[in-house]
This record gives structure tokens, sequence and C-alpha cells, in this order.
């Protein structure tokens, strides 16, 4: 019996009732220290399984490391700092902030890119995402990364142009 082996006869009962609630406390508690990766949205989970191997998907991954602008500038609550002001500060700050959490991905998708595997590889300062059009098998190494908080299916946008010659026609009528 497992209990019987946890609490050796020379412990007392209340020590091994303490034994035995410590040890069901710790095999059920979630590891929380534990590195999780990336969170992959479950669109783009869907699409992965159906994509064939040498297909790209369009992708968004958002960094982990997201910047505090009150915490990092708190001159920026002094209402004498004009607007434009105001806005290079902000806008220099992301920008550091963006290239120095980026280095690192930066670096591996480039080194993809060359190999194939990736393409289109975007940055953006403003929210910390970088766009990239991946293979699936390059998107189970982004999953395992730490600096990424989370990747989604980057959609794709179309815009319906107006047919210019139904638009002359209907404003004649």
């Amino acid at each position: 019996m497992i209990i019987s082996n946890m609490c050796p006869d020379w412990q007392r009962p209340a020590q091994c009732v303490r034994i035995v609630a410590l040890f069901i406390a710790f095999t059920s508690w979630p590891m929380t220290n534990v590195a999780r990766g990336a969170e992959i949205g479950a669109v783009l989970e869907s699409r992965r399984i159906v994509a064939d191997a040498s297909e790209y998907i369009p992708i968004l991954i958002q960094m982990n490391d997201a910047v505090d602008i009150q915490a990092e500038l708190p001159s920026l609550a002094n209402s004498r700092i004009r607007q434009r002001e105001r806005h290079a500060i902000t806008m220099n700050l992301l920008t550091r902030h963006a290239t120095k959490s980026q280095a690192s991905l930066k670096l591996a998708l480039e080194a993809s890119e060359r190999a194939g595997q990736t393409r289109n590889s975007r940055y953006f300062w403003i929210d910390n995402l970088v766009g990239v059009e991946v293979q699936s098998e390059f998107l189970d190494r982004l999953e395992a990364r730490d600096d990424i908080e989370r990747i989604i299916l980057l959609p794709k946008v179309e815009i319906v142009q107006p047919n210019r010659t139904a638009a002359v026609s209907a404003t004649a009528a």
C-alpha cells in the first residue's frame, strides 16, 4: 500500500497525516514555474493541421515583453510637455523596447528565411509584434520559445475593388 510506504512505523500518526497531505497537495498543484512557451491560437492550430509541409502560413507573433509606459516614463504625466514631444518620447521608448525584445527572434527568423522555412518577416514596434509567413515545422520551434506570448493566424484581408463601369452606368441612369 502506498500510504504505508510513505509513513514508516517510527513516525507518529499526526506526522503521517501531514506527509500524506503534503504529498497530495504537491502532486496536484499546477507547476507554474515550468516554461510554457507560446500560446497557439485555435484558428492557427486548425490551419496547421491541414497545411502541407511546404506551405507558408501567415502568422502574427506577440512578444512576451510588453512595455509599461507609465512606469518607464513618469515624466509623461507632466502636463507641460507638448503633444509632439510626448509622441516622440513614447515612440522612441516603444521602438527601442521592441528592437531589444525582438532581437533574438529576428536572428532566428533571418536564419530560417535563408533555409527557406520562413519568408516576409515584418517587425512592428507599436505593440511589440512580428508578422511572418512560416512553414508548419518551424511553427513548432516558435511555440517552444519562452520570449513569445501568443501566436495567431494572420487573416488575409481583401477589399473588393468597386466596379467602375457599373458605378458610372448607375449614376448615368
